[in-house]
């Protein structure tokens, strides 16, 4: 009985001490930071909580995050007048844009602050940060003059790679020394460079837009011509110089009408900064046809960038382009038709037929078959069917043939058997010639075209 009294009575001692020390724990008094935020004119503060409920296995590190989240809202972000910010002509969403990402960009870098405090209780977990304002500003300070130094030496490099014509490395270089002074786009960034004082990102961004705008894009010849003599095919030449020497490898984009769709088309500079364009199937019927070519700046961009805050910037740019008129000399045709309608008449309908048609889609018609560029011969007859029902019927044979003015056959059709019906023959073999001139016009003029073009 004596050892099963000592044993019940270290049972209750242990029950009775870890109790004690259960109270103890839970009566530790709340701060007053918990309920009322400080105020220190010497600080930032953040203070921070989150519930063990809602968040059982991460709440610490959630409140710690929120502190710091309360903390980096007091480090307000202001735009200077003199800012590269300010003397931007950008819109409303690159503004929000940058203040999201400095708030972001704080948030990552913010250092030096200490930790005052903390409490919890069976619900919640309290933190407070606080941040020296005098330490903050040393920091950044030291921060900020390493940037200044990094974005002076990617300009200076950039600047090298312009001086060599290599626009893509310039381009690359000089955004890479921008984009080192995001953080301080808001702020007057003056800076001494090459003995001048500065303010070092409206610097960078102005050399930039100057080298653009020294960009030479020149298309060659100024005018491009089709005619029958060169098949209407030519070639456009195109060069790409900076400051008169010629920039390689750069892309660039280049349309004209070619009777089915207006889409750009892409190519890239040789080694030489030259491009051949083939200038193909170009529309006879548009008489302001012209070649446009441009540069693509956004090939030039680096990708690694924050694109929501690079394309603002490049779209500000002046895009190099240029354009030239491409003009048609349409062919000149020389025509023999023979029509006999019952080996009779001499009949136009076909020859009318063809030359209203070719006519109004810009073609010459001569005389004189020593100034053709095309010969086309038109060889056709009608012949009795028969009657039917007391109808009469005739048969229209026709024969079209497009030759170069080298005698070279470039088209050739034949439509047999086109079937006239009227009360008499005569009448029946106009009525297929009726038939034939509406075939022609509908589709062997169009064929005609495409044998030409």
């Amino acid at each position: 009985m004596k050892l099963k009294t000592l044993i019940s009575l270290l049972l209750t001692l242990v029950l009775v001490s870890c109790a004690s020390r259960k109270v103890q724990e839970t009566v530790v008094p709340k701060p007053t930071w918990v309920d009322q935020r400080p105020i220190d004119n010497a600080y930032y503060i953040g203070v921070g909580s989150a519930s063990k409920q809602m968040d059982p296995l991460n709440y610490a590190q959630t409140a710690k995050k929120n502190a710091l989240d309360d903390l980096s809202s007091e480090i307000s972000v202001t735009v200077k007048s003199s800012s590269f910010l300010n003397t931007m002509e950008t819109n409303n969403f690159f503004r929000e844009e940058f203040t999201s990402n400095i708030a972001t960009y704080t948030d990552e870098r913010i250092e030096g602050f200490e930790v005052v405090g903390a409490w919890e209780d069976e619900q919640d977990y309290w933190i407070f940060y606080r941040l020296s304002k005098s330490k903050h500003e040393a920091i950044k300070a030291e921060k900020k003059r390493l940037a200044m130094n990094s974005a002076a030496n990617f300009y200076t490099k950039g600047r090298s790679a312009e001086a060599e014509g290599n626009l893509s490395a310039a381009f690359d270089l000089m955004f890479r020394g921008l984009f080192e002074l995001t953080a301080y786009w808001n702020e007057v960034n003056e800076y001494s460079y090459e003995g001048r004082n500065v303010f070092l990102d409206n610097e960078i961004f102005s050399h930039l837009r100057q080298m653009i705008n020294n960009l030479d894009l020149k298309i060659t010849p100024e005018a491009l011509v089709l005619n029958p003599e060169n098949g209407f095919k030519t070639e456009a030449l195109v060069s790409l110089t900076l400051d008169g020497k010629p920039v390689p490898n750069v892309l660039h984009r280049y349309k004209f009408d070619d009777g089915r769709y207006k889409r750009f088309k892409e190519f890239r500079t040789d080694a030489s900064g030259y491009a051949s364009l083939p200038i193909r199937e170009a529309n006879p019927k548009n008489f302001n046809n012209e070649l446009e070519v441009s540069l693509i700046l956004d090939d030039l961009v680096p990708s690694d960038l924050d694109p929501q805050l690079i394309q603002p910037l490049v779209e500000t740019l002046q895009r190099p382009s240029t354009r030239v008129s491409i003009s048609m000399e349409m062919p000149v045709i020389y025509m023999l038709s023979t029509e006999k309608n019952l080996d009779q008449e001499e009949q136009k309908w076909l020859a009318s037929a063809m030359t209203k048609k070719l006519s109004s889609e810009g073609y010459v018609f001569t005389e004189r078959i020593d100034q053709a560029d095309y010969l086309v011969y038109i060889s056709a007859e009608t012949r009795e069917g028969g009657t039917s029902q007391g109808f009469h019927v005739a048969y229209l044979n026709m024969n079209v043939q497009v030759r170069t003015h080298n005698d070279d056959i470039i088209y050739q059709s034949n439509l047999n058997d086109i079937k006239g019906l009227q009360l008499n023959y005569r009448a029946a073999g106009i009525e297929a010639f009726k038939k034939g001139a509406k075939q022609l016009e509908k589709d062997i003029c169009k064929d005609i075209v495409d044998a030409i073009f």
